[in-house]
């Protein structure tokens, strides 16, 4: 189930300590003017019964991904 919802329009395939891992990358920036946020990169995965997601509003998905891997080391 934890692969199932969508956090974005452009879901990556990746993994995550050995886990099946969804990743979306972060929106553009929106303009100014615009009164919704920018969407956030996230990526989830499932570890046994822990659902476990990362999200930013600032950093992209290769980065998410890089501190989640470091989770398992």
């Amino acid at each position: 189930m934890a692969l199932e919802e969508s956090y974005g329009s452009n879901r990556v395939v990746a993994e995550v300590g050995g886990h099946p891992a969804a990743g979306y990358e972060l929106g553009e920036e929106p303009n100014p003017t615009d009164p919704d946020p920018r969407q956030p990169s996230v990526v989830t995965w499932a570890d046994e019964d822990f659902f476990c997601m990362l999200a930013s509003d600032r950093m992209h998905l290769p980065s998410l991904l890089v501190i989640a891997s470091s989770l398992y080391e």
